[in-house]
């Protein structure tokens, strides 16, 4: 019965180490993955912030938005 006891205890264990070897690998990937969305996010701000100074001077040229005509080199979209 004495030995019963031990090798329950040793079964479990070495199950103990396997999940955590398990669970070690699964938060390493997933933390690989958390950086990879970090640094798409990173470029998305990126390119909106260029595409939104793109815009600003045409949007102050224009005067889209503030029921002025068009100026010169806008193009008149109505």
């Amino acid at each position: 019965m004495h030995k019963d006891l031990l090798q329950a205890q040793l079964e479990h264990k070495e199950m103990s180490e396997q999940a955590k070897v398990l669970l070690d690998q699964y938060t390493a990937q997933k933390e690989a993955e958390i950086l990879q969305y970090k640094n798409e996010l990173v470029q998305l701000q990126l390119r909106f912030d260029q595409a939104q100074s793109d815009v600003l001077p045409w949007v102050r040229k224009c005067g889209v938005g503030r029921g002025r005509s068009p100026g010169p080199g806008c193009v008149k979209t109505s």
